[in-house]
């Protein structure tokens, strides 16, 4: 509901701007382009301008698919370049399709047909999981696969349309940087055809678009470590316009790491006259500053630079938001790169029959996740920031109190910040509309405000702010603290994930949630699958894999239980539970005995030297604190029966808590792990299959060797490929040259009847 602000002279002057870097100072002289072409291009190719259609890449590409990708790529530059007319007799185009989605849907074809996603589907056959290669928080690859359409004569035909429509220039840098997000393999070709065409170019504006290329490029994506020196000794030898600012682009990308969406409309006109990007992000207080970004921007970065500006020293927590429509997306305080947000809204935006420059999103700074520590007297600035939200959203509904009584106080605490104990019954009256939760007025205005009214003033009478006149601060201060205890849930951060093995869950495609009070799992109807308390972490990972974008996230808990999921955010969200984990452990007053300990001398209530220590024995220190356990040999504290005494930190395990820990959490510590019945949650083990079947496994063991076959002449780019082994185990319109079983075709006779059987079939 905050009012978007009109630009004005004085915003302007105070733009955040982004820091400079120093430049590198490496000498780059030895590194010349053609060099890298005659080791590396593939075929007999000049490193220079042409226009010739490229009868096959650059580079050697690992899969057949990537020759007709590099082809199409080729065409598509040359077209950007304006170094290729467009097709005369253009085919029509589905008006609101992405090119994202094309390419998404081509690659995915291709993708399907590699080693490493046969071996992860074989890996998951029982699961019935499929890999998601494809943008973020986008599925459009799934059911694509899932069909099975993965034939050639698809990629061929997908790019044969590209090739035969007309596009604009933001569609066509869609289809070429999108390329080399989906499919890091064709980077170096990317680059290496646009520098081929910079190179000795006749053309001025050829040229100039060329290089707008370049720089949207390197914005989104860096080149193979063996391609990078020789990309940036050319980009230093470029004109002086650009030379600079792509050296920079490329520093950034590289330092930041590559997009997941190619450029936005907005990027492509900063591109063209090499301005920076220009964000205006409005705080909740209505409050709004105007930042400078570029194509590698993250969250971090805006945040961090945001609350210089302001003077916010309590940043843990506030996080970017995006809106489009009624749509809010958290982009949190990580490593997400702003401008794929945007392009993601421009995206949709299209899809939704709207231009890309006219998508109406806008940037928020919110309050996302509370720390268990915080502590609202620290930083003003913060506190004043989050009552805003609040009281906001509880006006809008976001924040629902559980009772009368409740939004009482806080309206009343919304009274005193206004007008402290001068408060009259006109001020009285006026706020009742402005303050009380729409959905309690809707249709009763006249009959509910009277009734709000005496609630409020009897909340205002006996508030303790208004009874010792304390300063406005602490009013916000109450409304902090009351929205952190009531609405832990509402302030978590939520991570979309897929369970690949653990205890059982009623569903798979998990919501882990991540608040002060701990983990929660969730599913899509918002219904509790599972609590997880921090003292109950054993610990958490990331699993890494090379062949896609996914990661596995790994938790284990103290009772030795364990789940994997697969999320695109595992880093982040393993980072945030240790980030929490490791601030309550240093803040924490509670140890548990882990091994015995035992002191010989005869202990009474009260003081003693040493105390003698039983597994599972809770302790509470006294005169230190977690950090000076883990920085000390010995610790002082206090046993339940009320002795106090020295203890070897080594036989403690610190629990990450700020209040006394649960009996059923200390009992896990007090046998062994294995012991099943110590378990607070029960693991039902699930019966896995023991093998899959399917007639690709069955072929590889029984079926003959494959034949080349020779592509079909209506292909659209068929000359890159020639001949390709015959596929012998899925559907062909191809007549089968012997039979498919080894042992039939030692006999000539009972082969030739095989493949008669497989044309009338056909």
């Amino acid at each position: 509901d905050l009012p978007k602000k009109n630009k004005q002279a004085e915003d302007q002057m105070s733009v955040l701007e982004i820091p400079e870097e120093e430049p590198s100072s490496e000498d780059l002289s030895k590194y010349h382009f053609s060099k890298f072409a005659a080791t590396y291009f593939a075929a007999n190719v000049a490193p220079q301008y042409s226009t010739r259609i490229l009868k096959q890449s650059l580079l050697d590409l690992p899969l057949p698919s990537d020759q007709l990708s590099a082809q199409a790529l080729w065409v598509t530059i040359l077209r950007f370049m304006g170094d290729l007319p467009e097709p005369r007799n253009p085919i029509e185009v589905p008006e609101n399709k992405t090119v994202m989605s094309t390419v998404t849907e081509t690659l995915s074809k291709s993708f399907a047909r590699t080693k490493q996603y046969q071996e992860l589907i074989n890996q998951n056959q029982t699961k019935k999981k499929v890999v998601r290669m494809t943008l973020k928080r986008q599925d459009k690859l799934h059911d694509h696969i899932r069909r099975g359409i993965i034939e050639d004569e698809f990629i061929n035909e997908s790019y044969g349309d590209w090739l035969q429509s007309r596009r604009t220039n933001l569609e066509k840098l869609h289809f070429i940087i999108g390329h080399g997000i989906l499919r890091p393999e064709l980077r170096d070709e990317i680059y290496c055809q646009i520098v081929k065409q910079l190179t000795n170019n006749p053309s001025r504006a050829s040229h100039a678009r060329g290089w707008i290329l370049l720089s949207l490029c390197v914005g989104c994506f860096s080149p193979s470590e063996r391609f990078m020196n020789y990309l940036r000794a050319f980009i230093q030898a470029g004109p002086p316009g650009y030379a600079p600012y792509c050296n920079r682009r490329l520093s950034r990308t590289y330092k930041n790491g590559p997009r997941t969406q190619p450029p936005s409309w907005l990027e492509l006109q900063a591109t063209k006259n090499k301005d920076p990007i220009l964000l205006e992000v409005t705080f909740m207080d209505g409050s709004s500053k105007t930042i400078e970004a570029d194509s590698a921007s993250t969250s971090q970065e805006i945040v961090e630079a945001l609350a210089r500006s302001i003077n916010l020293k309590d940043i843990f927590g506030f996080s970017m938001f995006i809106t489009l429509y009624d749509k809010v997306l958290s982009l949190g305080a990580g490593k997400e790169h702003i401008m794929d947000a945007i392009c993601h809204c421009e995206q949709f935006a299209r899809e939704q029959g709207q231009s890309e420059r006219n998508a109406p999103w806008r940037l928020f700074l919110r309050k996302e996740i509370f720390a268990p520590w915080h502590d609202p007297t620290l930083d003003a600035v913060s506190t004043n920031l989050i009552y805003h939200q609040i009281t906001r959203g509880i006006k809008h509904g976001e924040y629902r109190c559980n009772s009368e009584g409740d939004i009482a106080m806080v309206v009343a605490q919304q009274l005193y910040v206004d007008h402290q104990k001068k408060m009259t019954p006109q001020n009285l009256k006026s706020a009742m509309p402005l303050y009380i939760p729409n959905h309690l007025l809707q249709g009763v205005v006249n009959e509910a405000l009277p009734k709000w009214q005496t609630l409020v003033l009897n909340a205002y009478q006996k508030n303790v702010n208004v009874l010792e006149g304390a300063p406005v601060i602490k009013a916000k201060e109450d409304i902090v603290l009351f929205a952190k205890i009531t609405w832990p849930i509402l302030f978590s951060r939520f991570y979309e994930t897929v369970k690949v093995s653990g205890p059982e869950l009623a569903t798979n495609n998990v919501i882990i949630a991540v608040n002060w009070t701990g983990i929660y799992m969730i599913d899509d109807q918002e219904q509790m699958l599972l609590e997880i308390s921090f003292p109950e972490v054993a610990e958490v990972t990331v699993q890494n894999f090379q062949s896609i974008t996914a990661k596995n996230f790994v938790l284990t808990t103290v009772q030795r239980e364990e789940w994997i999921f697969q999320t695109f955010e595992a880093e982040d969200l393993a980072s945030l539970i240790n980030y929490l984990i490791d601030g309550l452990k240093e803040q924490s007053t509670y140890v548990v005995a882990t091994q015995e300990y035992m002191n010989n001398a005869p202990q009474v209530s009260g003081d003693s030297d040493y105390l003698s220590l039983r597994r599972g024995d809770l302790i509470k220190l006294v005169g230190c604190n977690g950090r000076s356990i883990m920085n000390s040999q010995w610790g002082y504290g206090e046993q339940a029966d009320g002795i106090r005494g020295e203890f070897l930190s080594e036989c403690v395990y610190i629990l990450p808590t700020i209040s006394k820990p649960p009996k059923d959490v200390i009992d896990i510590f007090r046998t062994e792990y294995t012991t099943k019945n110590t378990l607070a949650r029960r693991r039902t083990s699930k019966v896995e299959k023991v093998g899959s079947y399917s007639l690709r496994k069955f072929a590889q063991e029984h079926f003959r060797q494959s034949y080349n076959v020779t592509l079909s002449k209506n292909s659209t780019i068929s000359s890159a490929k020639g001949t390709v082994p015959e596929t012998l185990w899925k559907h062909t319109r191809v007549p089968m040259k012997a039979a498919l079983l080894a042992r039939v075709c030692e006999d000539q006779e009972l082969s030739q009847l095989a493949v008669t059987i497989f044309t009338n079939i056909l």
